[in-house]
């Protein structure tokens, strides 16, 4: 959260305790080689849960 890893379980209450209720907010998930895939998705699925999450994925230019 904010360029620092956080767990799965502190994830939903960390966003919730950062947004103000009734706006939109944007949350991208930038995730390296070392977290899986099904990492990634249950993330995803956790945010989803919050009605005023819009989700966005991290990616690097292909060099």
């Amino acid at each position: 959260l904010n360029r620092e890893a956080i767990s799965l379980g502190d994830l939903s209450s960390a966003i919730k305790n950062q947004i103000e209720p009734g706006q939109p907010v944007l949350v991208t998930i930038s995730a390296d080689e070392a977290v899986s895939h099904g990492q990634v998705v249950a993330a995803m699925d956790e945010l989803r849960q919050i009605d005023q999450v819009r989700i966005g994925i991290a990616t690097k230019p292909i060099n």
